[in-house]
């Protein structure tokens, strides 16, 4: 495998490259389908998967999107091969991998809500400040609401 324009970061990324020049061009490695690892992945790269899925998205109509978002909400992966498109596993893929990262990234405690362009520390707080909300809504009930026509 040819890693010479590959310029490695760390001490690891060397030795890896080093090891991958090794291999004949005929072989190749692969990750088992039945194997999981894990990978740090920044937010701004998480946002860069998002506006890849948006992107991949945009070139398509209602009704594919639609079609195809059916497929992933009756288990695309129990279709037949023959009824699976290419935009269909690159959405299936997509959404998958989004909902990883939104886990796994709540799991770890890396995310923070805004909510008015202010950031809030943790989802508690944030449900804390909403349910203080409704309760001060509910203490005052008789508040004079004003509903202003519109001005179409």
């Amino acid at each position: 495998m040819d890693m010479k324009n590959i310029q490695p970061k760390s001490k690891k990324n060397k030795e890896y490259i080093k090891l991958m020049e090794k291999i004949p061009e005929d072989t190749f490695i692969e990750v088992p389908d039945d194997n999981t690892f894990y990978i740090p992945i920044s937010g701004s790269f998480f946002k860069n998967i998002s506006s890849t899925f948006d992107y991949i998205l945009s070139n398509k109509t209602e009704q594919e999107i639609f079609d195809t978002l059916l497929k992933q909400k009756s288990d695309i992966t129990k279709l037949k091969t023959e009824d699976i498109s290419h935009f269909d596993v690159a959405v299936h893929t997509l959404t998958c991998l989004i909902g990883e990262c939104n886990f796994q990234a709540q799991e770890q405690k890396k995310t923070v809500i805004k909510k008015d362009g202010v950031i809030i520390d943790s989802l508690e707080e944030f449900i804390n400040q909403e349910n203080q909300e409704d309760e001060e809504e509910i203490k005052n009930p008789n508040e004079e609401i004003i509903i202003k026509p519109s001005e179409d």
